[in-house]
């Protein structure tokens, strides 16, 4: 949940070749065949390190059980990461500037409280549930998207395609154990995630391009870097201390 996607076009700015004849593919693979071969590999990249970040996180809380340390620690790790690179000089960012850096304020409250109920998501329910509704936010992001960035709404094809997957979540919600057995309490912790997100994946826009940043590193560098203030008030204000007294550590 640290590395948002926008990273990665610095990172791998290569194209693969396109295929001669798009006929060769099915109808609703056509629009692979017009996309850049870059796109479609950041594409790919992505997804294959959002899945294997879920399950990791989903690891790391069912082990460990205090969600505020481990969100704390990729805050952590993040930063330093990015700190590196520009004393390498290997990615560029900006400096800590009061100018820039008091509109990632409320972001940062959002970031830090979405990547924590998103860790309490993983806690009490299966990854199932988080790929569904993660699914379903482009739906809503769009909607945002039109109202505040001023962008065009999906076509219709694009448009049955979401609410598809909208159909799909509510089927899954409807036939889930828990909702069968806590109704929608069950979900709070979703519906409190789903929320932040939402509001990240739209201000998060505002942030990266019209701040007149260097390069989306420096957007990484902020939320990361101030997000652990308020994720350490979390867990000391929570019950991750207590938690981790309890935690038996092993090099394995």
């Amino acid at each position: 949940p640290s590395l948002p996607f926008s990273l990665l076009p610095p990172l791998f700015p290569f194209s693969l070749p396109r295929s001669p004849s798009p006929s060769l593919l099915p109808s609703f693979l056509l629009p692979l065949e017009t996309m850049e071969g870059g796109v479609l590999a950041l594409l790919l990249i992505y997804c294959a390190c959002s899945s294997l970040m879920l399950i990791l996180n989903k690891l790391a809380v069912h082990h460990i059980g205090a969600p505020a340390f481990v969100t704390l620690l990729q805050f952590a790790c993040t930063t330093l990461a990015v700190q590196v690179g520009k004393i390498m000089g290997w990615l560029e960012a900006d400096d800590f500037e009061w100018a820039k850096v008091k509109h990632f304020c409320i972001y940062v409250l959002a970031f830090s409280g979405g990547t924590w109920s998103n860790m309490r998501v993983l806690m009490d329910s299966n990854v199932e549930t988080v790929i569904v509704f993660r699914a379903c936010a482009p739906l809503a992001v769009c909607v945002f998207d039109y109202l505040f960035h001023k962008r065009a709404m999906p076509n219709l094809r694009s448009a049955f395609a979401m609410l598809l997957i909208m159909a799909g979540a509510a089927n899954y919600v409807l036939h889930d154990h828990s909702f069968l057995v806590g109704g929608a309490a069950a979900y709070f912790w979703v519906f409190v995630w789903f929320g932040l997100l939402i509001f990240q994946l739209t201000y998060a826009k505002y942030l990266v391009s019209s701040l007149g940043l260097k390069s989306a590193w420096t957007a990484v560098l902020y939320t990361n870097c101030l997000s652990m203030i308020p994720t350490a008030i979390i867990g000391i204000s929570g019950s991750d201390a207590e938690r981790l007294r309890n935690v038996h550590w092993t090099p394995q």
